[in-house]
């Protein structure tokens, strides 16, 4: 496993006129227009989760507005002195109202934009967190959890640090274990591939904590006959710079991205499953960058074009329970992306249901804007977190999944701390298990197995326990049990013997056992699986047993 990387990074401190050069800079008209245009009406604080679960008027949205718009205010009148305490011997603004100030635009929002759908003069609240947050940034008052991120990301190439090598060998064991899920030992997960037409980039922590997303998105791509590719160099999808505000560093981390798909010739980046990484690649990366010669694409919107256009089919059986789903900020509310993650869902489980409210109108989960790099604002975090725990108890749901790292990490400490007993997984996890595999496996051999379009085996003499459990992943079974091989074993048998099939009633009465249990699709399944060849003109059903013609 990989170690997060420690780094010290030295940091230009502002000077007064730099600092008050960094508020008028950001001081544009939209800006410029909020701050004259809220008017108080506080039909913004019942769209705050850290007002609603604490009640608190300090974490309503049009109270931090305020608290930012003294700050511009001060501009104004004599800012110049006002800023000096940021630099050593200064006197005005004392270190209280820093740590006021700091704890207002990093510790109170999340910067997901629920409130600006309810205001009625359309007010972006995030706007205007961020430029703040960037001020207190060049001012050296960022959160150190926050700015370390940041830090390591412009130094070493991700934001923990991973070396190319690591890297490396963690996508290789990938590999081999999609090769022995999937029984082709030919499956790659391409590295620096020139020509390909995707560039894949990753979140850092699945590559630290859960490669086994690597496997499950990979899989997927391979069900598809994607081009795509990995970099060994800068794979990294995430961008911690758009949440603490400093565009300087936020545009070498975008850069680093599309460095790579121009060294490798790729025309689409499709992001991981990130929220804000796909948010400041698609909207943000463009403005840092002045560029637009590229196309950037959300996972979740990738594996919902494979199922509309039958590039992938899906097993929904296989996800039995109930399975609701957390809409990301940056992907529902910032990134319109609603229907994609429920075309996905709905054809991969079978029991699916929608928090409420949903979509845009989604409560943030907590964990967004880089809150949980910042360790010192834990409990209003956990406190806030009520909110999203009561939606997902009011569902019924044993399994919620999102498409989004920081999500699933809040979510999981939610599920903990609320004592919510579901499970928390990503979306990909749910579709990579529902995957009806292309009709081809190779065996331990070497030797190509393929399978008809009926799902019945073409050469049946290639028959063994290898190729069965093959099939029954096809059909969306899991591993086969004892019972599933008694059953197998029996059908091959009396076909051998009687150059017929068994009726299941004949099975269940032989071996007292219940195959409609074992086996809860179509009875066929059995015959197929049990490597028996398909029949000619269908299947004849008479005198207790089933001929195959």
């Amino acid at each position: 496993m990989t170690k997060a990387a420690t780094i010290t990074r030295e940091r230009h401190l502002g000077t007064r006129e730099e600092l008050s050069g960094f508020l008028g800079s950001k001081l544009n008209r939209n800006l410029a227009v909020y701050f004259q245009s809220c008017q108080r009406c506080g039909l913004c604080a019942e769209t705050c989760h850290y007002y609603l679960a604490t009640g608190d008027p300090k974490m309503i949205p049009g109270y931090k507005i305020e608290q930012v718009r003294k700050l511009y205010d001060r501009q104004r009148h004599d800012w110049r002195r006002k800023l000096s305490p940021w630099i050593p011997g200064g006197d005005g603004l004392d270190e209280q109202e820093l740590l006021e100030l700091t704890d207002v635009v990093f510790g109170r929002c999340t910067m997901c934009r629920r409130c600006t759908l309810t205001c009625p003069m359309g007010i972006d609240t995030a706007m205007i967190m961020r430029a703040a947050r960037g001020m207190l940034t060049l001012a050296h008052k960022a959160p150190k959890g926050l700015q370390d991120t940041v830090d390591i990301h412009v130094m070493k190439g991700n934001n923990m640090g991973v070396d190319s090598e690591e890297f490396i060998a963690t996508v290789q064991w990938m590999e081999e274990e999609l090769q022995k899920d999937i029984g082709d030992p030919n499956a790659k997960i391409p590295i620096d591939k020139e020509g390909s037409k995707n560039l894949w980039v990753l979140n850092p922590r699945e590559v630290m904590y859960f490669p086994l997303l690597l496997q499950a998105q990979a899989k997927i791509f391979y069900a598809a006959g994607e081009s795509y590719t990995l970099s060994s160099k800068h794979w990294d999808v995430t961008n911690y710079a758009l949440f603490n505000g400093d565009d300087k560093d936020a545009t070498t981390i975008a850069g680093y991205v599309l460095e790579e798909a121009d060294r490798l010739g790729c025309d689409t980046i499709i992001c991981t499953e990130c929220g804000h990484g796909m948010r400041q690649l698609k909207y943000m990366a463009p403005i840092w960058l002045k560029r637009s010669d590229f196309k950037v694409r959300a996972f979740v919107e990738v594996v919902a074009d494979y199922i509309e256009t039958g590039r992938i089919k899906l097993n929904p059986s296989v996800n039995k329970e109930r399975v609701t789903y957390h809409d990301p900020c940056n992907q529902a509310r910032s990134g319109n992306y609603i229907e994609e993650p429920r075309v996905v869902l709905k054809k991969s489980v079978m029991d699916y249901v929608d928090l409420n409210p949903c979509g845009r109108n989604n409560f943030c989960c907590g964990g967004g804007g880089g809150a949980l790099t910042m360790s010192q604002y834990r409990s209003w975090r956990l406190e806030a977190a009520k909110v999203k725990a009561d939606q997902i108890k009011a569902t019924g749901a044993k399994i919620v999944s999102t498409s989004c790292h920081n999500c699933i990490d809040q979510l999981a400490e939610i599920n903990r701390h609320y004592n919510l007993d579901v499970k928390v997984v990503n979306t990909c996890e749910l579709t990579a298990d529902a995957i009806v595999l292309p009709r081809r496996m190779f065996l331990s051999t070497g030797i190509p197995v393929d399978v008809g379009e009926q799902g019945y085996l073409k050469d049946p003499t290639l028959w063994n326990h290898e190729v069965a459990q093959f099939l029954a992943t096809n059909e969306g079974f899991g591993e086969l049990k004892e019972e599933h091989w008694r059953v197998l074993d029996y059908v091959r048998d009396y076909d051998s013997r009687n150059e017929a099939w068994p009726l299941p009633q004949r099975v269940n009465k032989d071996l007292t056992l219940n195959i409609q249990h074992l086996f809860p699709a179509s009875p066929e399944v059995v015959f197929k699986l049990a490597g028996l060849a398909e029949p000619r003109d269908g299947i004849n059903w008479h005198e207790g047993s089933v001929q195959g013609n």
